[in-house]
C-alpha cells in the first residue's frame, strides 16, 4: 500500500464525512423552512482490484438523497392564502421569464396586482376554470395562468336552516303577556341566543325566547338582538319579532310528541280512506323531508317554503279544482298562513 493510496483513502473518508456533515446542517438551518425536505447522505465502498502481496486502498463514495415523497407536518397559519398539500403532488408556480417549476413550498402572499407569490419570488399557477372544465395538458404546462386574486370578490353564504335543541319546563308557569307582542312588560319562561350570518358575510345574534302560553303550549319568539332596547331589558325591540308568523309548539300529554304531527297523521288517513290526495306545504325544507317519512304510506304531494308564495298559492287554487285532489292544511278550526304551517316540536 503506498502513502498517495493512504492519502487518497484518507481524503475521500473525509470529504464523505464532510457531505454527511452538510446534510445534517442544512436538515438544521431548514427546520423552519416551509415545503423543505430532509436531506440524508448514504456511503458505499470502492474496492479497488488488489494483488496477492500489494492492496490498493478503495475510496468511500457518496449519494445525496432527498425525501421528496415523504410527507411533511402541516403548520397553522393566520394567513388565507397559505397552502399544503397533502399527500403525493407538486404546486406549479413559474419565474418572470416564463419557466415552470414544482415545489411543495406552499406560502403564498398577495402582492399589489394580485398574483400569489411564494418567498422564492416564484408565482402560484394553476388551469382556469371559468368555463367548468380545466384543460389540462398531460404532458406539458399550456393553459397555466397566474393565480390572481385582484378581481376575486368573496360571496357570502347566509344562514338559512339550523337546529335547535332545547328542553322545555313542564311545570312553568303560564304567560300571557308573551314576546310575541314585543311590549315592553313582555314575560318569557326561558331565552337563549344563536349567532346567524347574514347576506353580506356578517354575524348577528338571535335571540330566541320560549314561553308556556297554554297546558302543553308553547309560544316561540325570535328577535334581532341588534334591535334590544337594551341588555337587562331588552323589550320592546326596535322591529317586531323575525317569525312573524307566531310558531306554537303543541305537545301530546300522554306521549310528550307533537300533536301536530299526530293530528295531521289522523287527518292524512281521513283523506286516504276518502280515495284524496293531499298537498302538504312546510316553510323549511329539512323538516319536510322529515314529514316524507313520516307520511309515507299516504303518498302525499309535498312543497318546500321556498317555492315562491304566488306559485303556492296557485298550486292550492289548481289542486282544489280537482276531483281527485284535496288542499289539506294541517290545523283545524282555523286557517293559518303557509308560512306557518305544519310547524310542531323538532321542526321549529
Amino acid at each position: 500500500m503506498s502513502i498517495s493510496g493512504m492519502m487518497r483513502t484518507s481524503a475521500s473518508g473525509m470529504a464523505a464525512q464532510s457531505s454527511r456533515l452538510g446534510t445534517v446542517s442544512d436538515n438544521i438551518a431548514n427546520a423552519s423552512t416551509h415545503g423543505y425536505k430532509r436531506a440524508f447522505t448514504e456511503f458505499s465502498t470502492v474496492v479497488l482490484e488488489s494483488g496477492t502481496g500489494t492492496y490498493v486502498p478503495g475510496s468511500v463514495d457518496t449519494q445525496i438523497r432527498y425525501g421528496i415523497t415523504q410527507q411533511g407536518g402541516f403548520d397553522y397559519t393566520t394567513s388565507a392564502t397559505d397552502l399544503a398539500v397533502s399527500g403525493e403532488g407538486f404546486f406549479l408556480v413559474g419565474d418572470p421569464s416564463g419557466s415552470t417549476y414544482l415545489t411543495r413550498a406552499g406560502s403564498f402572499v398577495k402582492i399589489a396586482n394580485g398574483d400569489l407569490v411564494n418567498a422564492a419570488g416564484y408565482t402560484l399557477q394553476g388551469y382556469p376554470l371559468n368555463g367548468g372544465t380545466a384543460a389540462v395538458s398531460a404532458n406539458g404546462t399550456t393553459g397555466l395562468q397566474n393565480v390572481n386574486i385582484g378581481a376575486m370578490s368573496l360571496e357570502a353564504t347566509p344562514s338559512t336552516t339550523g337546529k335547535f335543541y332545547v328542553n322545555l319546563q313542564e311545570d312553568a308557569d303560564i304567560q300571557t303577556d308573551t314576546p310575541a307582542g314585543n311590549a315592553a312588560t313582555a314575560v318569557y319562561t326561558s331565552k337563549t341566543s344563536m349567532t346567524v350570518v347574514d347576506n353580506v358575510g356578517r354575524e348577528k345574534t338571535l335571540d330566541i325566547y320560549y314561553t308556556k302560553t297554554a297546558a302543553n303550549e308553547w309560544e316561540i319568539a325570535v328577535y334581532d338582538a341588534s334591535e334590544a332596547a337594551s341588555a337587562g331589558a331588552p323589550f320592546p325591540y326596535a322591529s317586531g319579532p323575525i317569525n312573524a308568523n307566531n310558531e306554537v309548539l303543541i305537545f301530546d300529554p300522554l306521549t310528550g310528541q307533537s300533536a301536530k304531527l299526530e293530528q295531521l297523521l289522523g287527518d292524512m288517513a281521513e283523506v286516504a280512506e276518502n280515495n284524496r290526495k293531499a298537498i302538504i306545504f312546510s316553510q323549511w325544507v329539512e323538516p319536510l323531508e322529515v314529514l316524507a317519512r313520516a307520511l309515507a304510506d299516504y303518498g302525499p304531494l309535498l312543497y318546500h317554503g321556498r317555492v315562491p308564495h304566488p306559485e303556492r298559492q296557485a298550486i292550492l287554487e289548481a289542486g282544489g279544482s280537482r276531483p281527485a285532489m284535496e288542499s289539506f292544511k294541517a290545523f283545524r278550526g282555523r286557517e293559518p298562513t303557509l308560512d306557518a304551517l305544519l310547524r310542531h316540536q323538532g321542526m321549529a
